[in-house]
């Protein structure tokens, strides 16, 4: 699942993009229009079965 915070007012979105050899590709106009323009943005966490994306902002991670 790719989420934005708790507090965002954005729903989930599910990404299924997982290739045969088991390689995840994020990517998508999502990407830009939640504000995601380079990988130093990112903040990437997981957990058996979910995937968490979240873009970092300025002076911490945006909750």
């Amino acid at each position: 699942m790719i989420s934005p915070g708790k507090h965002c007012a954005q729903p989930a979105k599910t990404a299924r993009w997982v290739q045969e050899n088991g390689e995840l590709v994020i990517a998508g106009d999502w990407l830009t229009e939640s504000g995601i323009t380079n990988a130093e943005q990112l903040e990437v966490t997981a957990a058996p079965g979910v995937i968490r994306v979240q873009r970092r902002e300025e002076g911490g991670f945006r909750a």
